[in-house]
């Protein structure tokens, strides 16, 4: 629930920068809800980021950049993040890590400056 209301606010502020792990890029394409927001999503001006495991390629008219890597946090770990610097925005973060099967150890924050350090590392990590 948490990862839908973070792409809701970006959604609703249809500017900044989203980024959005699915270990398996596949699930974008197998998952008709989640086809259906990130079609939605890149019809925004939001930038759209997608990490994961390159199991399946967007088609050349997805509106988003893919990250893809087969090691590492790539597999394990699962986040989404709404950033912006509009100072009316309302930013959060989503930040899981996998334990085991089907098993998550995650936290979740609206504090701006987490949310930045959780952005900046992101973008710089994969």
């Amino acid at each position: 629930m948490i990862s839908r209301y973070i792409e809701q606010l970006a959604w609703q502020h249809e500017s900044g920068r989203l980024r959005s792990s699915f270990q398996r890029l596949s699930r974008l394409d197998d998952e008709r809800g989640t086809r259906d927001v990130y079609r939605t999503l890149g019809e925004t001006d939001l930038n759209v980021h997608v990490y994961g495991v390159p199991d399946w390629l967007p088609p050349k008219t997805f509106p988003g950049v893919i990250h893809a890597g087969y090691h590492g946090e790539f597999r394990s770990s699962w986040f989404v993040v709404f950033h912006s610097e509009a100072a009316d925005a309302r930013t959060a973060a989503l930040v899981a890590e996998r334990v085991d099967t089907n098993e998550w150890e995650a936290l979740w924050t609206f504090d701006d400056e987490r949310v930045r350090a959780v952005n900046r590392y992101i973008e710089r990590s994969l």
